[in-house]
């Protein structure tokens, strides 16, 4: 049937979700073909579907438009929508109007439960299912659970985003680890006004300085456990340390160094030049990550055990590999586990040790010291870090 424009009623619902605003390439193809596929009404003549079309058609001057007539629900006006290509503000709005249409349900049983309904919306929206709304919602626009997570995260936290997603220079995933690690350090400086609670102890000291500028006393130090930063630009540092610890260790102590995996060949002979190589530790991730430039699924993180001549075995075997619990990246996006150092420093350290942690970061070494009862120093050069790690210590 033919319709009069100018009796058209938008769908408020519709407008909510969707931008109504055409494209130039769509007023180009109806000015030279015309309206290839009709938009749908209510009876009401309230728009379902084709308010780009019907604005494309008034600012070319149409008047009339072919249409056909469906009864209308806010189901059916997401249906229709269900191939149109969306920008991520758009999916952000359809889910969030999906979320609350699962949760109430009442549409979905209106729908099941009167014979006139569309036998395709029945299928689309059935009225029971399992799962989690948050992935029903998800399969429904086309994206997975995770991916729908990580949107909502986007346009909450960091909504000047969008445009480059849409535009193609973002990708949702580096925006989201952007949103990642604007969370991370806005929980980092709320924590860390807390380090006015810090009471001082013997057994715990925290230097805000470069580890290679720290006054540590030679042979003072039982055991030095770290994650030094890994990428390419911070090699330098991993050969330093091989010398730090040469002075600082007592004969017969230990280095324990997190490591990344690219660079391991470069490490090994920068450490080994120093101290002498005991063996290769390994924590078991639990999930795996894609390493792009090797296209190797990473499922395991090596830690380099060294030591100062001379070798000192410890009385107990030990296993090598280490089962990751949890990530924890609340207040460092370097932050490794607790309890791995709990376990890494009771395989290789005693009650009333001194363990040293020349990269502290947010003082997982630290808290895993006070822990089991070791004495530490902790070097970090930066000062939020510091206060971080005394926040952390004064729980």
């Amino acid at each position: 049937m033919i319709v009069n424009i100018a009796d058209l009623k938008v769908s408020e619902f519709s407008q909510s979700i969707y931008s109504h605003e055409p494209t130039q390439d769509l007023i180009d193809s109806i000015q030279a073909n015309g309206v290839l596929v009709s938009i749908w009404i209510d009876k009401d003549n309230k728009i379902i579907s084709g308010h780009r079309r019907v604005n494309a058609c008034k600012k070319l001057g149409v008047e009339t438009i072919e249409a056909e007539i469906k009864e209308y629900s806010d189901l059916y006006v997401i249906e229709a929508n269900r191939y149109r290509q969306k920008g991520i503000q758009e999916i952000y709005n359809e889910t969030r109007a999906l979320k609350k249409i699962e949760s109430e349900k009442a549409k979905e049983r209106q729908t099941t439960s009167t014979g006139g309904s569309d036998p395709q919306l029945v299928e689309n929206f059935p009225q029971a299912e399992k799962g989690k709304t948050r992935d029903k919602v998800a399969e429904k626009v086309g994206i997975s659970g995770k991916q729908l997570e990580k949107i909502e995260a986007i346009v909450e936290n960091k909504p000047e985003l969008i445009e480059d997603i849409d535009l193609g220079k973002e990708s949702i995933n580096s925006a989201h680890r952007k949103v990642k690690k604007q969370k991370v350090e806005e929980q980092r400086k709320e924590y860390a006004k807390q380090s006015v609670n810090y009471v001082e102890s013997e057994s715990i000291e925290i230097l805000n300085c470069d580890f290679r500028d720290a006054c540590i006393a030679n042979e003072s130090i039982d055991c030095i456990l770290t994650d030094p930063p890994y990428p390419k630009e911070y090699l330098n540092l991993w050969n330093d340390l091989g010398v730090f610890a040469s002075k600082a260790l007592k004969p017969g102590g230990w280095l324990i160094a997190y490591s990344g995996q690219f660079y391991l060949p470069e490490i090994y002979k920068m450490l080994s030049e120093n101290l002498s190589y005991f063996w290769t530790f390994a924590i078991l991730h639990q999930n795996s990550h894609l390493v792009h430039a090797r296209k190797i699924f990473n499922r395991f993180k090596p830690i380099l055990i060294y030591y100062k001549e001379p070798l000192r075995l410890r009385m107990e075997n030990l296993e090598d590999l280490l089962t990751k619990t949890k990530t924890e990246k609340s207040l460092h996006n370097w932050q490794q586990n607790e309890d791995e150092s709990i376990e890494l420093i009771e395989k290789f350290t005693d009650e009333d040790d001194l363990i040293l942690d020349p990269f502290a970061g947010s003082g997982t070494v630290l808290s895993a010291c006070k822990r089991t009862k070791r004495r530490v120093i902790g070097v970090e050069i930066e000062k939020e870090n510091c206060n971080i790690i005394k926040a952390r210590l004064s729980e």
